[in-house]
């Protein structure tokens, strides 16, 4: 709901303020400390609707086999800017930004010792007295909750009453002095959704990165310059919301140089408007040599992160497509060199609904030649005499992506959403040609390889995807061992 200024508003207008606004720290910063807040509140009744429920950083339906890029309102993308902006300036954590040099490609381990261990306060929300000290709410109401049970800690943040599925959420002001340009920092989030009408736990699916559908699944993202990036995603396959309801959000990110000239924050939403989220534990730290999903700091290593499923999960992989019929990734047993492989399963109603992951674009120079490698085997599907659904490996050519009937390959796409000068650009690749001579082995696994060279156009975008493609609707197919190394340091 919008907020008015009067008590009700003003409570909401304080965002659950700092420890600052505490009478045990003296009667004149008490004072200070509100007559700020006041200031805010007449401006912000004069102001813009800084509660506007319009969606930014929006992603298209991908109804077709266009390209399925961000959108951005831009008005409301300054209004929300403004809501960050008036928010800071009532803070007494938002300190000027860092001054820190950048990382120069620092060792992992080297990082951690040289940044602050934690740049979350308060993240397992138990400070004293007020367990949501150093958050914020924004176009949602904030509570604390202690109905739910985890072994993170017996207080939870509850954002409910959420108005905007991209930004209703609960966030933190990153301390100034914590990050370090260019350096990696894992993220790492418990959260829990509910119905807002029945507080019934409910999942989500972990396949959506897009805020916009219904099933979308909550995310971290960082803000910075009008735009929320999301850093760390609800990792998949989901356990049972029957059984604690509890799900890790994971992920990786390097701030840039440019990020940390202005104020950054941290932002935990991304999901229907109907769901309350409900955080547990959030915790941003540097990455170290044990971080899962780093690239080599030279770019020379496999720009792929999980491609073998060995981490039994499906972490950083979607499925391309917003709204329609994707199936769902599942982790298969008996794979090809390991324990796990993935298989792309249920109904796919377009052949470029394939699994998807979003690729360090940094790396991503020009006339850099890289090959993508893979191995797959592929399924139809049939009924057995019980009316059940099967799945029965069948053949596929191997050798033309465009034609019915074809087995998977690999497809790029190069774009940057946030760049108002390149928006509505992309750059495809087209899906690739397999490479491999060896004829298609029906049951067994089958080899992908692809030489792609990156072109100055490719390499101006800030965004890349690499996807799966040409799998025909209806058919079925299983992934493991993917890789996508510079050619120069690919090893046969």
């Amino acid at each position: 709901k919008k907020p008015s200024l009067d008590d009700s508003g003003l409570d909401s207008l304080k965002m659950k303020r700092h420890k600052i606004c505490n009478a045990n720290n003296g009667p004149a910063i008490f004072v200070m400390c509100f007559a700020v807040v006041a200031v805010v509140g007449m401006i912000l009744k004069d102001g813009p609707d800084i509660y506007s429920s319009s969606n930014v950083f929006h992603y298209a339906s991908d109804a077709d086999n266009s390209a399925a890029l961000p959108e951005n309102d831009s008005n409301s993308d300054s209004n929300v800017g403004s809501m960050f902006k008036y928010l800071l300036s009532i803070s007494d954590n938002f300190h000027s930004t860092s001054d820190a040099a950048p990382s120069e490609d620092k060792p992992l381990d080297q990082l951690a010792t040289d940044t602050m261990e934690e740049c979350i306060m308060n993240g397992k929300f138990e400070t004293d007295p007020d367990p949501t000290s150093y958050w914020y709410n924004v176009q949602s109401d904030m509570s604390v909750t202690d109905t739910y049970s985890s072994e993170e800690g017996s207080h939870s943040l509850l954002a409910s009453e959420r108005t905007n599925p991209r930004l209703g959420g609960v966030w933190q002001n990153i301390q100034s002095d914590c990050l370090v340009a260019n350096a990696w920092y894992e993220v790492r989030a418990n959260v829990l959704l509910r119905d807002s009408h029945t507080q019934e736990t409910v999942d989500c699916d972990p396949t959506i990165p897009w805020y916009s559908n219904e099933q979308s699944c909550p995310s971290v993202a960082v803000y910075h310059n009008d735009h929320a990036y999301d850093v760390a995603y609800t990792v998949g396959p989901l356990s049972s919301s029957s059984s604690t309801g509890w799900h890790e959000i994971y992920g990786v990110f390097r701030p840039t140089q440019e990020m940390l000239q202005d104020k950054v924050q941290v932002l935990v939403a991304h999901a229907p408007t109907d769901m309350d989220i409900v955080v547990n534990s959030i915790s941003i730290h540097p990455a170290t040599s044990a971080t899962i999903g780093i690239p080599g700091t030279k770019c020379e290593s496999n720009l792929v992160m999980n491609g073998d499923a060995e981490i039994g999960d499906y972490r950083f992989w979607f499925i391309r497509g917003n709204g329609g019929d994707s199936g769902t990734i599942q982790l298969h047993r008996n794979a090809g060199k390991g324990l796990y492989s993935f298989k792309h399963t249920g109904y796919r109603s377009e052949r470029w609904r394939g699994m998807l992951q979003m690729l360090d674009a940094t790396c991503l120079t020009s006339d850099i030649t890289y090959v993508i490698t893979a191995s797959f085997r592929y399924y139809e599907t049939s009924m057995r005499q019980n009316g059940e659904e099967q799945e029965v490996p069948t053949s596929c050519d191997k050798f033309n992506p465009l034609l019915e009937g074809s087995c998977p390959v690999f497809e790029l796409q190069f774009f940057s959403p946030n760049d108002p000068e390149k928006r509505g650009l992309v750059f495809n690749t087209g899906p690739l040609m397999n490479e491999d001579t060896e004829e298609m082995k029906v049951g067994e696994w089958n080899n992908i390889r692809h030489t792609v060279v990156i072109t100055p156009d490719m390499a101006d975008m800030t965004d890349a995807w690499i996807y799966v493609t040409s799998v025909d609707a209806g058919r079925i197919y299983e992934l493991d061992d993917v890789q996508m190394i510079p050619a120069a340091y690919y090893d046969e």
